[in-house]
């Protein structure tokens, strides 16, 4: 597809959206996000981006055809620490849950308790896995994909696209590795410093909400669902 648009780079919505808030913050001269309606218990709490959006990002440019001259840029994960394969499995399981039959998921996803193995087998030759479906945007030479989790209609019909978004909750979030200690943790109220939508509300703006956006804007979707987990 790039090669037939004549485009020379190629890259994912999730590569090339930590190149773009790192331009943002500095169109913006690292401009705190917008906050309305925290509570007084977020008077003394930091209200600039995390450290972890604003930390240094890492691309690579590899040459996958040297004949057209054509490029990839793909994102530098550096090394996974097992505590984040919980979250990533988990959240993978999730979007799963969201957008499969619910009779399918639970006869072929969850592991019964005595055998340890889902209650129908998969069938042989079959592969459970669905096929994955994307949006291409052309920017000058650049073609970006982005994936599309699920798809809906509007209250007047209209078809819309939108983002499934999986965050584990607070204290998991600041204590992975010891997840199995909050397996009882739950958001249970509107205000406050802990087990609260505030608390997630406020995270959200100052870590992965940029991200969300610029993601959505380049695949033209209508929104996201984000859901939140105590694993």
């Amino acid at each position: 597809m790039a090669l037939k648009n004549m485009c020379k780079y190629m890259m994912s919505t999730s590569t090339v959206t930590s190149v773009i808030s790192h331009i943002y913050f500095c169109l913006s001269n690292h401009k705190s996000p917008h906050f309305s309606n925290l509570s007084e218990a977020y008077d003394h709490e930091p209200m600039k981006f995390m450290l972890s959006q604003r930390k240094p990002n890492t691309i690579f440019l590899r040459e996958i055809d040297r004949k057209n001259h054509m490029f990839s840029v793909d994102g530098d994960s550096g090394f996974m620490e097992q505590s984040n394969l919980v979250l990533l499995k988990m959240g993978k399981y999730m979007e799963k849950m969201f957008t499969t039959d619910v009779d399918f998921f639970n006869d072929h996803y969850i592991v019964d308790s005595k055998t340890g193995k889902p209650n129908k087998p998969v069938p042989e030759g079959s592969d459970l896995r669905d096929e994955d479906y994307y949006r291409y945007m052309r920017a000058g030479k650049m073609m970006l994909r982005s994936q599309i989790d699920a798809k809906g209609h509007d209250e007047n019909g209209n078809e819309i696209v939108f983002e499934v978004k999986t965050r584990a909750s607070a204290p998991l979030r600041y204590d992975i590795s010891n997840y199995i200690d909050y397996l009882d943790y739950g958001i249970v109220k509107c205000k406050g410093q802990h087990s609260s939508f505030e608390r997630e509300f406020y995270d959200l703006i100052r870590g992965g909400f940029l991200k969300y956006i610029l993601q959505m804007k380049i695949g033209q979707m209508q929104g996201a669902a984000v859901a939140y987990h105590n694993t």
